[in-house]
């Protein structure tokens, strides 16, 4: 593969939601989420993949085969964005599929099983909170209930069963975009690493071995909005002050327990939120990661001990709600073998390591044999508009990705 056409379309498809700072903010289902599907829509027919939409708004683009009746080898990514997030993130898994393909196809190469590239919706589960929603319905993993789904909106009231539609889904039967895992030979996703390990050690390849997997709960802190100047600190039921405690139980709790595990408290709200009122209510999320699931479940339950430790020494009241749990998973054995195969081949350094990212290739794991590819984020910065990666290594990873698939499609 001498010639990449990728770094043109990165430029195009991140025009939909370019931020005045330079990151993308293309949140599932809006208008920049869309115009960017059409676009890669467009490539795919013109690089001769059969497209369509399933019930999840899932797009899927197949090249097909010599013997389309074998199961398929599958590329997939998403093309959401956080919140003035980073240019590359998702959408360089997609693209560096469809330049899998191009190569493919200007060169009249078929092999005997179909190339899919799959784009899943709503991966980052920013605006509607079903993280990696798009994968977990198409292998049968997404289990709520109807009246939620239908019920579902966005901070404008904006319904996701309405957006799903605009798109071609179909919400209300969400359960025919299930795939027979027969019917996947395998799946592969390149992602930047969105860490510092590739920077590190000045590889341009990372092999992953297994990803770590978020527990997020919200916890709610209610205690007494009074007077800041009337109020004596020996009477006060102050939640703030209690979730700065339970703040910094969380970072101690999780260095005592796992070297591996993270935990991140990443939105506060306080209300009534007046400088001269002491807050009455204190909403907190929580994400707690880690590869070793038991660690993690240990974190939970020492962070829970801590919570009502602390609501009874400062008379508050609280609620726990669990909103996301997924567990960790390995990947495929003979699919790394594979990847660190074609590597050494080709004469690229590269290493096995761990995600610490949740992606959809850890939904994939649990049902057909999975690999990811990684590629370094300069600085470790993701999510974020400074978020970069390197034109030279960008060509590297399509290019073990393109080998990895060649052996497979054969």
């Amino acid at each position: 593969m001498n010639d990449f056409l990728i770094f043109h379309w990165l430029k195009e498809v991140n025009h939909w939601g370019k931020t005045p700072e330079g990151g993308i903010s293309r949140l599932a289902f809006s208008q920049e989420d869309k115009g960017a599907r059409k676009y890669v829509i467009d490539l795919m027919e013109e690089y001769g993949m059969e497209v369509r939409i399933d019930e999840a708004a899932n797009i899927i683009g197949k090249y097909a085969g010599t013997e389309p009746d074998l199961p398929a080898v599958v590329i997939g990514s998403h093309l959401d964005s956080v919140p003035s997030g980073g240019k590359y993130d998702g959408v360089l898994g997609v693209l560096s599929g469809l330049e899998v393909v191009r190569h493919l196809a200007q060169n009249n190469i078929r092999g005997r099983h179909s190339l899919e590239v799959i784009v899943f919706s709503n991966e980052e589960g920013c605006r509607y909170p079903y993280t990696l929603f798009g994968s977990s319905v198409m292998m049968g993993d997404f289990h709520k209930p109807w009246e939620e789904i239908k019920n579902m909106q966005d901070e404008q009231g904006i319904k996701l069963v309405q957006e799903i539609k605009e798109l071609g889904g179909k919400p209300e039967k969400l359960f025919l975009a299930r795939r027979n895992p027969e019917q996947i030979k395998a799946f592969l996703e390149l992602h930047i690493e969105q860490g510092l390990v590739l920077e590190d050690k000045g590889v341009s390849i990372g092999i992953v071995e297994g990803i770590s997997a978020p527990i997020r709960f919200v916890l709610k802190l209610m205690g007494s909005a009074d007077h800041a100047g009337a109020t004596p600190m020996v009477l006060r039921r102050d939640p703030l002050m209690g979730a700065s405690e339970i703040m910094l139980a969380l970072e101690r709790i999780v260095k005592e327990t796992s070297v591996t595990a993270v935990g991140t408290v990443g939105q506060i709200n306080v209300s009534p939120g007046a400088v001269n009122i002491i807050p009455g209510t204190v909403t907190l999320s929580f994400d707690i990661r880690d590869i070793d699931l038991a660690a993690r479940n240990q974190i939970v339950r020492n962070l829970e001990k801590v919570i009502r430790e602390v609501c009874q020494t400062r008379d508050l009241k609280y609620d726990f709600q669990e909103i996301f749990n997924i567990s960790p998973v390995m990947l495929d054995t003979q699919m790394i073998s594979l990847i660190e195969q074609v590597c050494q081949e080709m004469e690229i350094p590269a290493i096995k390591m761990i995600s610490g990212a949740a992606h959809d290739a850890m939904v994939m794991a649990n049902h057909v044999p999975t690999g990811m590819i990684f590629v370094p984020s300069v600085a470790g910065i993701s999510h974020n508009p400074s978020e970069y990666t390197r034109n030279e290594d960008i060509m590297k990873g399509v290019e073990v990705l393109g080998q990895t698939v060649l052996r497979l499609i054969k």
